[in-house]
């Protein structure tokens, strides 16, 4: 008599191949740490052995895809950055043709704690079913671990605008971060800013892997063009008022000050508003990061002489393309990394970049004089 076939699973496969059941997992799913000899060698048993492979990289749990988006909220500290983020997560869904994915929105403020938190209430079922999370990725040890758990339950994890470990993402879409350090180097040198008799200021929080990789970048374009001012480093990792404090006492002190750099949206408030306070507009040339109300107030005032948009609304639009686009079954495995072109924006093109911002109902954000 015929009975009910067994189930082959992951272990079953295991054993028979003498490896553990995370390489399987590994080979099955496409993931970095298997070579493709073995690779092959587990597909080929796995298929022998009749196992049914409907892990991510063949479609969506269910026939509507449920996206869960973990991002900083878009309030207080995070407004600078975290809005667009969201503001670019809307955009993809109201674009989407065939049918938007539902979209679980779980915030965070900027401590990885939290992050962490929300992540594993996810994973607990505290939000019921999803297909696929977009997140944040950093160096932190214990975001790391959290994130390899997505991984072995086999939910395809995407990084927008901060990477993490690869093994543990299907991919991260980020902007080209040495690239924005090299291009603010470039426009300090090219307005004369940077000499190896003045002092040059960059600004941001270096704990995070994106933006140390912006001020090494920012230093290494000076090298490479023999130019060696003394680079002072103010980390806004807790307090931008600390920042502006600090750049304050530096100017009227009398130091020389030949240009600063902030290569984060905090921290370019902090700059701008204290070269504006110090009355050094047109005697200290600086340089902030991304297009909200306060650097547009700023590049309109003097205070900023450029900006370096890092495009955050573009970043997390195409993390949730490659995302849904995946869990449709409309391609394979993406790309380990897709890097977004950072933009140089001046006064003389500040208006074309606020219009396209505006045009995403940001106009609140843009307005003249508009402050929050």
């Amino acid at each position: 008599m015929g009975g009910v076939p067994v189930k082959v699973t992951l272990n079953d496969i295991a054993q028979k191949m003498g490896v553990t059941a995370s390489t399987v997992q590994r080979a099955l799913n496409g993931s970095a740490g298997v070579s493709e000899q073995k690779r092959a060698e587990i597909a080929k048993t796995a298929n022998d052995m009749g196992y049914k492979h409907t892990t991510f990289g063949v479609g969506p749990r269910s026939a509507e895809r449920r996206i869960a988006v973990v991002l900083p909220d878009a309030l207080s500290r995070n407004r600078y950055y975290g809005r667009y983020l969201w503001a670019g997560i809307e955009r993809y869904t109201s674009e989407c043709t065939g049918g938007a994915p539902s979209i679980i929105r779980l915030t965070y403020e900027t401590s990885p704690d939290m992050q962490v938190s929300v992540l594993e209430a996810l994973l607990s079922g505290a939000h019921g079913p999803f297909d696929g999370v977009v997140t944040r990725g950093s160096k932190y040890r214990e975001l790391s671990d959290c994130l390899r758990k997505f991984e072995q339950k086999n939910i395809p994890l995407v990084l927008a605008g901060a990477d993490s470990e690869p093994k543990h993402r299907i991919c991260c879409v980020n902007s080209y971060e040495e690239m924005a350090g090299r291009m603010a180097a470039d426009l300090m040198l090219q307005f004369g800013a940077i000499s190896n008799q003045n002092r040059v200021l960059v600004c941001g929080n270096f704990t995070t892997v994106n933006q140390f990789n912006n001020s090494q970048g920012f230093e290494r374009q000076m090298w490479e063009s023999d130019v060696r001012p003394n680079v002072i480093k103010l980390s806004s990792d807790t307090d931008s008022a600390e920042v502006k404090d600090k750049i304050k006492e530096m100017i009227i002190s009398g130091t020389p000050i030949g240009g600063v750099y902030a290569c984060s949206a905090r921290s370019s408030v902090a700059v701008g508003d204290a070269i504006k306070e110090c009355g050094a507009i047109g005697r200290v040339r600086a340089i902030g990061s991304d297009i909200f109300a306060e650097s547009v107030r700023h590049l309109r005032e003097g205070s900023l002489s450029a900006i370096i948009h890092n495009q955050p609304m573009t970043i997390a639009y195409e993390a949730m393309k490659v995302l849904d686009t995946f869990l449709k079954r409309e391609m394979g495995r993406p790309p380990s990394s897709i890097g977004i072109t950072p933009l140089i924006v001046m006064r003389s093109n500040m208006e074309y970049y606020m219009k396209t911002l505006m045009s995403l109902r940001l106009e609140n954000d843009l307005r003249p004089g508009a402050s929050r």
